[in-house]
């Protein structure tokens, strides 16, 4: 953000209490603890990094393992070296033990890895099986720490990243050794950093339940939950675009199109992440924002855990990141390893939790259908707001009832006007207009009387998750206009 431009403040319950909280007495207290002292001595960390592996000696099997996985081609082989790996992890140095202790006994478990790799196949040899062993081992481990210990964990990794960054300067990139760690160091970071920032976000949204749910509550709202977003998925019309809706505690919720793909498409060319690794369930971005408007945003990537993958932090004003599953719930990674919900029923808040997330839902749901059928649904039932919505507070999943499932009702009752906004402006009318050249998502759209959906447009609309009626076809994603004409460099955020 420029120095010129002034950051205006949350309403509560956000505002001063969340900015001057996010590297504020934590990192201090973290800076200060003699944990950290020692590794201020460079040789001291080295000698921790390649060193040869404790675990792996203590543990042999763990090293037969890693060796089975890294010669085989099947995935069961990766997951099943990284399960045992972190738990031999986990005993050699429990969770009581000093984060700064644990995380540097992963990366000398990962070094560890890497050599056994370049041992049995090869230094030249790609690297993917073995980045899939630890990359998911670190996973665990981020997913495993205490709200306790979060702090701690984030600013000791945070630690550690800059002490081995500053051991790169004036080496060739990527080829320094230290780059290894780094890069392992860079996605334990963001997982913890995004785990802290949910966690604190629970913390400052009102309200507190007045009856703790039990865990078969919490099941089977979970299972309802799931069956009705399953209806939202199968009756898109659009693929998400680009769109934010203002949220009453200040700022707004962006929401924005999954960024699995784009990384799968950028990452997967270098021959050194595994498609473990870029797995996901996730079908949006979401992004509480201190910004209440938006005009355009330039189509630049979300630039998380140092790489381009979605849009740019700086320019939403991030306050919470998040990222709806294809369950309905939400989530702390792409991955879907941390659950809000459960940070959520943590801090005694699974009430806030189903009201958010009914939000969330409707606004997803708003966001891919035609603005014709959302101003009537929106005249029929409500905004996808849930402070408009009438709702019994101690019945956690009544939110979702009076605010998400009318809408999909509302679907099935009105086929004809759904089907009706799938009509292509172009062939319709017969005009044809030259465009600048840019991205159009995918969509329905409504055939002539008579024809069906070919073959190949229904296994493509069941690849999206979505259900074709028999007039209708799929258009998928694809690029438009005229390069002559020039090229769109902003997307216009869209409110519903």
């Amino acid at each position: 953000m420029s120095s010129n431009e002034r950051q205006p403040q949350l309403s509560q319950p956000f505002g001063d209490s969340f900015q001057s909280s996010w590297g504020g007495e934590a990192y201090v207290r973290a800076m200060q603890s003699e944990t950290l002292a020692p590794y201020t001595d460079d040789e001291l960390i080295i000698s921790r990094l390649t060193s040869p592996s404790r675990l792996f000696r203590r543990y042999p099997e763990a090293q037969a393992i890693v060796e089975e996985a890294l010669l085989t081609n099947d995935d069961d082989s990766l997951v099943a070296a990284s399960e045992l790996l972190y738990e031999a992890l986990d005993l050699s140095q429990p969770a009581a033990a000093p984060p700064v202790a644990r995380v540097l006994s992963y990366l000398n478990m990962a070094n560890s890895a890497a050599n056994t790799k370049n041992r049995l196949l090869g230094e030249a040899t790609p690297t993917a099986r073995c980045n899939a062993v630890v990359g998911l081992v670190g996973r665990k481990i981020a997913a495993s720490v205490t709200d306790e210990a979060l702090d701690e964990y984030v600013y000791s990794t945070a630690f550690l990243a800059a002490r081995i960054e500053s051991m790169t300067q004036g080496k060739a990139r990527p080829y320094a050794p230290q780059y290894f760690y780094e890069t392992k160091l860079e996605a334990l970071l963001g997982d913890l950093q995004n785990r802290r920032i949910n966690t604190e976000y629970a913390a400052l949204m009102p309200g507190y339940d007045e009856v703790t749910p039990s865990p078969e509550q919490i099941t089977a709202d979970s299972a309802t939950t799931r069956a009705v977003f399953g209806e939202i998925l199968a009756n898109r019309q659009y693929g998400l675009k680009l769109g934010y809706k203002p949220h009453e505690l200040g700022g707004s919720l962006v929401f924005g199109p999954p960024i699995a793909d784009r990384i799968s498409t950028e990452i997967t060319k270098h021959k050194n992440v595994h498609p473990l690794m870029l797995a996901s369930s996730d079908v949006a971005t979401i992004v509480h924002s201190y910004r209440r408007s938006f005009k355009t945003l330039k189509p630049e990537l979300i630039s998380h855990q140092g790489r381009s993958q979605g849009f740019s932090y700086d320019r939403l004003g991030l306050v919470n990141l998040m990222y709806l599953s294809n369950d309905g719930e939400l989530y702390c990674d792409r991955a879907g390893n941390t659950s809000v919900r459960d940070i959520f029923v943590r801090a005694n808040k699974y009430t806030t939790y189903r009201q958010f997330q009914a939000e969330i839902l409707a606004g997803y749901f708003d966001m891919t259908q035609p603005a014709e059928i959302v101003n009537a649904i929106n005249r029929t039932i409500a905004p996808a707001s849930a402070s408009k919505v009438d709702h019994d507070p101690t019945q956690p999943m009544d939110i979702i009832h009076k605010l998400v499932v009318p809408r999909v009702r509302f679907i099935k009752q009105n086929a004809e006007l759904v089907t009706e906004s799938t009509v292509d402006e172009e062939s319709a009318t017969g005009n044809h207009r030259t465009l600048r050249f840019h991205g159009v998502t995918w969509h329905r759209r409504r055939l002539p009387d008579g024809w069906t959906p070919s073959p190949e447009a229904r296994e493509l609309a069941a690849s999206a998750g979505v259900a074709l009626r028999d007039n209708e076809t799929f258009v998928r994603e694809h690029q438009r206009g005229a390069k002559q004409v020039g090229e769109v460099i902003g997307h216009h955020l869209f409110q519903r």
